[in-house]
């Protein structure tokens, strides 16, 4: 009797998903046979692989269905010549990702752009875009937030080119390994349609199987948010049961009775098909004892010069005040983690497995959390990534202590500069100081060899801009800072969240109407209106705010022939590449040399 551990397809595979880590680690703990397979790693080889490519045909209908505004390919004639230039230089291009030359901001442009192209023919055959940060499906042109439409293109060959990768390549392996149990694990909610996908197609070839969600999720992902719609069996998306909040124990639980063939008794948290609604504990303590287990894991098929895994330091936002955010009240997990464990759970997988680099993922670890983890690594050869807060205490001196242990990129969701928003948003304690404490930390961390990325906030309700400009003079003051080293900053628009304080308290913040319906998908940003009229899924409104969010990276890229290249490194391992390789910005003019 055996157990499979399955994640889906997702952003790009330069490294194991951290959540089937901890699940492997959880079962080894309680003896369960298990194995895990990386189903997104198996794809994106796929994906790029000359075979796959070579078989690709263009599809004018499609494409003229979704249409994507940066497809460089629209004719059958320019469509053969691309795809012929592609298949002599894919295989260099693999090869450079997997090698030393990554680091080389050159070498790093001139893979982009075969990776781009290639992904372009995908798109020319399918009419779907598969970024390397984000799929296509969740990003624009083609947003199935319906769950009939997700249902629809988990389906369709058309237009879903995974179907026949999962079925001729992943499905066999599966079968191979006979499971009578298959934890599937989701990281982003736009990962839906993949593991839409993948469940139906387990389904098919074991019926019998029973295919559950584990419940670990990430920040974005928690089917807690979609908690009031699980009457509805679609909204299962093909699991058999569904843990809406972690429950180690429970899962431990389900596994050692569904292996014994035994009837599931009520676990708590644990949503099973056309049953009751079964005990809620946010709040269930789950085990902090777990190492995450690589055993099964190919290293070398990543596409990543060096052994990268992403991890977590802490599992809450040490804040978890903000307006607009209801990451905190879906994972409900109040206890804290032991700074002496996690050091030596890192230490461990730096010695067994040889991984050099930690890209913490974090809401928002607290930063003395952060120095004293730095105090206890120190001297190990490790390199790592902090997403926290914006801290007085992130000081010249702690930065320094962070830096010396290892620390190459610090991530802060800064989201505004101007004082009337970040009150609106209870963004911080110090909102009158705000602009000038994210001045000195900006100063600061540069001044230590860290690189920063800053998250932004557009689209607010209520937000001017006149507001949005004062973002505009903020990058103006820090300019000096910004040339030290590689820069980035994802530009969130603004999405309402079910459970979040704006969600529960619309009158307060100008909304006048909660859209949301039966069949809508909506994990992370429900329709709503305002008195002010800026609703972000208007038309006009999003072209003002794609018109701000371009004259952002119109400062912060001023090399433009870079600019691709930024964009589709941000938010990915190359960025902390970057950072922990570069003591310059190369994304401003005159610093490729």
């Amino acid at each position: 009797m055996k157990t499979l551990i399955l994640n889906t397809f997702s952003s790009f595979a330069t490294f194991p998903m951290f959540n089937p880590a901890y699940l492997k680690g959880l079962l080894n703990q309680a003896n369960i046979e298990n194995k895990h397979i990386d189903v997104n790693q198996i794809i994106w080889n796929v994906l790029l692989d000359k075979e796959f490519i070579s078989k690709l045909q263009f599809h004018c209908e499609l494409i003229q269905r979704t249409p994507f505004p940066y497809s460089e390919i629209d004719n059958e004639e320019y469509f053969e010549i691309v795809k012929e230039k592609v298949l002599n230089r894919i295989d260099r291009a693999k090869a450079i990702l997997r090698s030393s030359s990554a680091k080389d901001i050159k070498h790093l442009r001139w893979v982009q752009m075969v990776i781009f192209r290639t992904l372009n023919l995908i798109y020319c055959g399918y009419g779907t875009f598969f970024m390397t940060n984000i799929p296509f499906w969740a990003k624009m042109g083609f947003n199935p937030n319906h769950v009939d439409s997700i249902y629809e293109i988990a389906k369709s060959k058309e237009m879903n080119p995974l179907i026949d990768i999962m079925e001729n390549i992943i499905i066999p392996e599966i079968l191979n390994y006979g499971p009578n149990i298959i934890l599937v694990d989701i990281m982003f909610p736009w990962d839906i349609i993949p593991a839409l996908t993948l469940n139906l197609l387990l389904k098919k070839h074991l019926p019998l199987c029973h295919i559950n969600y584990a419940g670990q999720g990430f920040d974005e992902f928690s089917f807690s948010r979609l908690r009031h719609k699980l009457s509805n069996s679609k909204f299962f998306f093909g699991f058999d049961s569904i843990f809406i909040y972690r429950n180690d124990e429970g899962l431990i639980d389900l596994v050692k009775t569904l292996l014994v063939g035994k009837e599931v008794n009520d676990i708590e948290n644990l949503y099973k098909r056309d049953a009751a609604t079964p005990e809620i504990n946010p709040n269930k303590l789950f085990n902090e004892s777990i190492i995450p287990n690589y055993d099964d894991i190919q290293w070398d098929k990543y596409f990543f010069p060096e052994r990268i895994v992403t991890d977590r330091l802490s599992y809450r936002c040490f804040w978890a005040k903000c307006n607009f955010c209801s990451i905190n009240s879906n994972k409900g997990i109040k206890q804290i983690p032991s700074i002496e464990f996690q050091i030596r759970k890192i230490k461990h997988l730096h010695r067994k497995y040889q991984i050099d680099n930690f890209w913490f993922l974090d809401e928002a670890c607290p930063s003395q959390f952060a120095v004293k983890f730095a105090e206890g690594i120190n001297a190990e050869g490790i390199f790592w990534s902090l997403r926290t807060r914006l801290d007085k205490n992130l000081t010249q001196e702690n930065l320094n202590k962070m830096s010396k242990s290892g620390l190459r990129e610090l991530w802060i969701g800064l989201e505004h500069v101007d004082e009337e928003i970040l009150t609106r948003m209870n963004k911080s304690d110090f909102n009158h100081e705000y602009a000038s404490v994210a001045y000195r930390v900006f100063e600061n961390a540069t001044q230590a060899n860290i690189g920063l990325h800053f998250c932004h906030i557009l689209g607010f309700p209520s937000e001017t801009d006149e507001q949005r400009n004062k973002i505009v003079k903020f990058y103006c003051e820090v300019n000096k800072s910004i040339c030290r080293k590689p820069f980035f900053t994802t530009f969130n628009i603004f999405g309402l969240m079910f459970d979040s304080p704006m969600f529960n308290r619309p009158d307060d913040f100008g909304i006048t109407d909660i859209l949301d319906s039966n069949d809508i998908y909506d994990m992370i940003k429900i329709p709503y209106k305002t008195r002010y009229n800026d609703d972000t899924d208007c038309h006009e409104v999003s072209q003002n705010l794609s018109k701000w969010i371009q004259n952002y990276m119109d400062m912060i890229v001023t090399n433009k022939e870079l600019l691709p290249t930024w964009i589709s490194i941000t938010d990915t391992p190359f960025e902390f590449l970057l950072k922990k390789y570069y003591s310059n910005n190369p994304f401003l003019k005159n610093e490729l040399d």
